[in-house]
């Protein structure tokens, strides 16, 4: 994931009180890797983390096989021994690839994009590409300005920084509408990594209260998305069966 959001606090993934989630005690696959050999390829990972839904999708997307370790946020999974062995930030994602270790979230996802190109998941045509590389970093902006509401609200518990921080989304969210006013998906009609970052995070949102009953492109999008089957797959475990908070609720 880019530098200038780090990760994603606690609070974005556990926004509620709902039961602890512990370590599986048997590694399990991933849906997609049911007819595949399982390869040494091992994903840590937490409940309702975007970072961690975007490198899940991708996974999905390209119907590769994976070890998946969802870790409890709560329990301190992510500075577990096991973790940090191979993230010695102590953060999720955590992702091994045989011999190749790549923790940043956007990383995993150019890397298996660039390792596994089919499907290919960027335009092969020039200006395409260019647009989607513009629209996979930018989805930084979005996140960095979720990420203060979040830290305010639940954090801080800072009501001035969190208004402010919501005037500052309600600046940003037109932008995207705009975006995909523009064609089907970020660049183009077929999707791509760029779709991937702002699926996850327009998805969070969601859950948080956002409707975009005012911005109709990109409702539209959210439903989209939310619907495509490696969206559902990798879906977070504890939104099936919870309400989020209720943040965002009648903001946009």
């Amino acid at each position: 994931m880019l530098a200038a959001i780090k990760t994603f606090p606690r609070a974005l993934c556990h926004t509620q009180r709902a039961p602890r989630l512990r370590v599986f005690k048997q590694p399990r696959l991933s849906l997609s890797a049911s007819s595949e050999k399982m390869a040494d390829r091992v994903l840590y990972w937490g409940s309702g983390s975007p970072p961690c839904w975007k490198a899940m999708v991708v996974l999905e997307e390209k119907n590769l096989p994976y070890e998946s370790k969802m870790l409890s946020f709560s329990d301190g999974g992510h500075k577990s021994p096991e973790v940090v062995a191979i993230n010695p930030r102590g953060q999720f994602p955590a992702f091994k690839d045989g011999d190749a270790i790549v923790n940043e979230s956007n990383g995993i996802m150019e890397y298996l994009d660039a390792v596994y190109p089919e499907p290919a998941l960027m335009p092969a045509d020039k200006v395409a590409k260019a647009k989607a590389y513009q629209r996979f970093h930018e989805t930084s902006v979005l996140q960095d300005k979720m990420r203060v509401c979040i830290v305010a609200k639940m954090r801080t518990k800072d009501e001035d920084a969190f208004a402010k921080g919501i005037v500052d989304l309600k600046e940003e969210i037109p932008k995207w509408e705009a975006y995909l006013a523009e064609s089907e998906y970020l660049a183009g009609s077929e999707m791509s990594l760029a779709d991937v970052c702002l699926g996850t995070s327009l998805l969070f949102l969601q859950r948080q209260g956002a409707t975009y009953d005012e911005y109709p492109k990109m409702k539209a999008y959210v439903k989209k998305l939310g619907e495509r089957p490696s969206f559902q797959k990798s879906w977070p475990p504890h939104w099936k069966d919870s309400e989020g908070p209720g943040f965002f609720a009648g903001q946009f």
